[in-house]
């Protein structure tokens, strides 16, 4: 048996799993058995092939790939495997003739497409493994086969951009190299950059990274631009016409169609319904939506170990906690199921109505040891929040729509880094609810006034003046403590705020929620702050974090202080300005809470800037945006003086954008613990590395000067210009350091400084 004609041509390169390759071919060493398992499209066939490729000189009789689209029962299978063996299938015992074909042969099988002959499989696998000593079987499906010394490799989506940031490192990620390869023909073509560049890293992370449906869509190249590919991102546009495809692989809907129609009932049915949410769930909501199916808790839990083991389901756990999902092409395989549905109306509700009980009960336990799970869980469901507010406004009016986003929009946008999205969502349900005068609506017009008036908006005045004729209309004291309390924060005059917030606080000393309460409360004290009041700010912020300690609140009273150091910083008091900034620390580090504790390393890094300590500053300030963009999120300006210039001129101005382009990124990312220390002042161990030692005077007076501009964050060119030097001499500079300290990276080159200058040990 030839052991290449035996096997297809590879046609295009596999790209981004060289990982999955070598994990496969290690497994395979180990094992007589290995089924790769994954997702409709994920590469699992592709991965396979590869695999035989790269091994199947290890094995005399090559490798041999048998595919079994067609086969529907265990007959099938065992005639597919004597075809591809040069076998007879007349003979009465099929079985028997492969085993004997294979009893001698030292070959690698592998089996493609398993999914709908599971059984079938099994049972030839088990006799092959048990007569053919020499035979070693690889599979792929969308599940395992359950036998003895079966050996599972998942395979996941490949590796897209994490955010919308124009960022030029997106284009390394698995997703895009194989959009980019595919869409580019002509291997001469030039690079895609820009707008291009971000339209396809938003078409990659749409897609999670599926590799059929990337290809697909940039398959679209040839009549489409990459924006309009993103504008009409659907199942009916990733299909193609190629000759070389199976026919469930000529689109994502075939694909998907084809495990569709291989599922339960039950199964198709929790598909359909769970298709319903949108990002991560949790198995509580997964109950309330799949509530019709009238399922005990063990066969909710079958249901959904099935839903995972048959890769429609994603399981990961984090922190004690379950959370499911969908690959975006099976969640609009099964949305466009659920939209023909009869249950389709009561499965958004039940969706919704899930999502506003959340909400109410995290509000009342918002200042409580219960914050930081509510926190963790907004983090993953928020997209289920928008979804809800999405219905909400399409099918069931404006009031139903705000009172989800009342109660949501601190606790859910606001805590994650999501108020511009809250406003659009606001303002689209506040035009819809024109006339409209209930409790929701007022409390809803305070918040927008709320913004407005931060904008330096003349329009605040008028919406609060609504909200409060809406409020006094309804003899809601609740409601109207709200306005006053919306209206203080945004009114310019202190005076005015102090005199708003101890009416709000008058008013309704028991406010519709613990969440309004730290709201007025943290309010009173920057109002305090911003008159210069320190000893009644001090009372009020001391007072509320007492009690917030008390009952196991941490996030609010991180707030509070990081906006008081601010003030602080802004009348030039940098050192209690860091003081603060570092207690607000402590709270975050230990709520494990990423964007706020970006924000405090901000603050810190701020506040040790103006103390004129330019090295920690810069390191503590690009350690906190590095933790912006891991969580997926442009870096923020905060509450400090100079933020959103620095930042603009950082992310924005031409020095930044050249260094990719120049092979240079001079920001020094300490990992986040780390820079928590720093900026807490704990040690920090930096990791030995094979530097030889350093003596005295090893570096010249002009290389130390280097070291220090290079810890500030500055690039060869922006240190050339300091030091009124040639670009070329300053890049001399940095060579012979890195030589001298035995270095690899200027991020080295600044834990050095850093430690020598005793903030690291």
């Amino acid at each position: 048996m030839s052991s290449t004609a035996d096997l297809p041509t590879e046609t295009t390169p596999l790209i981004g799993r060289k990982a999955d390759i070598a994990d496969a071919r290690s497994a395979l060493g180990e094992t007589r058995i290995l089924t790769i398992v994954g997702a409709a499209g994920i590469g699992k066939t592709r991965i396979a092939l590869r695999l035989a490729h790269d091994v199947k000189r290890r094995f005399r009789d090559g490798a041999l790939l048998v595919r079994l689209d067609d086969a529907s029962d265990a007959h099938d299978v065992v005639h597919a495997v004597a075809e591809g063996l040069g076998r007879s299938t007349s003979t009465e015992n099929t079985h028997a003739e492969v085993i004997s074909a294979l009893a001698g042969r030292e070959l690698l099988l592998v089996l493609d497409t398993c999914d709908r002959v599971l059984d079938g499989c099994a049972s030839l696998i088990v006799s092959i493994i048990d007569a053919c000593p020499h035979v070693k079987v690889v599979t792929t499906s969308r599940e395992a086969l359950r036998i003895a010394g079966e050996r599972i490799q998942v395979v996941h989506p490949l590796s897209a951009p994490t955010s919308e940031a124009a960022d030029p490192r997106q284009s390394t990620t698995g997703a895009v190299e194989l959009f980019l390869d595919r869409s580019q023909p002509d291997r001469d073509a030039p690079p895609a950059g820009g707008p291009d560049l971000a339209s396809i890293s938003a078409i990659c992370r749409s897609l999670d990274g599926v590799p059929l449906a990337i290809e697909h869509a940039a398959g679209r190249r040839v009549v489409l631009s990459a924006r309009h590919i993103l504008e009409r991102l659907d199942l009916e546009l990733l299909s193609s016409q190629d000759r070389g495809l199976t026919e469930r692989h000529h689109s994502l809907r075939a694909a998907l169609q084809w495990s569709y129609d291989a599922f339960t009932p039950l199964e198709q049915e929790a598909w359909t319904l769970l298709s319903v949410f949108d990002g991560r769930w949790c198995p509580e909501a997964t109950a309330a939506v799949l509530a019709p199916c009238a399922l005990s808790p063990i066969r909710m839990l079958d249901l959904m170990q099935a839903l995972v083991a048959k890769s429609i389901v994603d399981s990961e756990e984090t922190d004690g906690q379950v959370w499911y999902s969908m690959l975006d092409g099976t969640r609009r395989f099964g949305r466009e199921l659920l939209q023909d549905h009869p249950g389709y109306q009561a499965t958004r509700m039940r969706h919704r109505e899930w999502y506003l009980q959340q909400l109410v009960e995290a509000n009342e336990t918002w200042l409580s040891d219960r914050q930081g799970a509510w926190l963790t869980r907004f983090a993953h469901e928020l997209p289920n929040l928008t979804a809800a507010v999405e219905f909400s406004l399409a099918e069931l009016g404006p009031d139903a729509a705000l009172a989800l986003l009342v109660r949501g929009w601190r606790i859910a946008w606001g805590s994650h880094g999501r108020l511009a999205e809250f406003r659009t969502l606001l303002d689209r349900a506040l035009e819809a609810a024109s006339g409209l005068e209930t409790a929701e609506h007022a409390t809803a017009l305070a918040i927008s006034g709320t913004f407005l008036g931060l904008d330096g908006d003349a329009g605040a005045h008028g919406v609060f003046a609504e909200a409060r004729r809406i409020a006094r209309a309804l003899c809601e004291a609740a409601t109207m403590a709200f306005v006053d309390g919306a209206a203080a924060s945004a009114a310019r005059d202190a005076r005015e705020s102090i005199r708003l917030f101890h009416s709000a606080l008058r008013l309704d000393p028991q406010p519709r929620s613990p969440a309004d309460v730290a709201f007025f409360t943290s309010g009173l004290a920057l109002a305090y702050e911003r008159l210069g009041f320190d000893q009644s700010a001090t009372i009020v912020r001391e007072r509320f974090l007492r009690s917030a300690a008390a009952n196991g609140e941490r996030y609010e009273g991180a707030a509070l202080l990081l906006h008081s150091a601010a003030y602080r910083l802004r009348r030039g008091d940098a050192k209690e300005a860091q003081e603060l900034a570092r207690q607000s620390l402590v709270l975050l580090r230990e709520l494990r809470a990423p964007l706020g504790i970006a924000h405090a390393l901000h603050a810190i890094g701020r506040a040790d800037l103006a103390a004129g300590d330019l090295a920690k500053g810069h390191v503590i300030i690009d350690a906190a945006e590095a933790v912006w963009r891991g969580a997926g999120e442009l870096p923020q300006p905060g509450p400090f003086p100079g933020d959103a210039a620095r930042l603009g001129a950082r992310n924005g101005s031409p020095s930044r954008q050249g260094r990719a382009a120049d092979g240079e990124d001079s920001a020094i990312e300490l990992p986040m613990e780390d820079a928590i220390r720093l900026a807490l002042g704990e040690a920090i161990a930096v990791p030995p590395t094979s530097a030889r030692r350093l003596v005295d005077g090893q570096l010249s007076a002009r290389e130390l000067e280097v070291c220090d501009l290079i810890t500030e964050g500055l690039t060869d060119r922006e240190i050339a210009a300091r030091l009124v030097l040639s670009v070329r001499t300053v890049n001399n500079h940095v060579q012979r350091i890195l030589a001298k300290l035995g270095f690899t990276s200027r991020t080295q080159v600044a834990a050095w400084r850093l430690r020598t200058r005793g903030y690291l040990t």
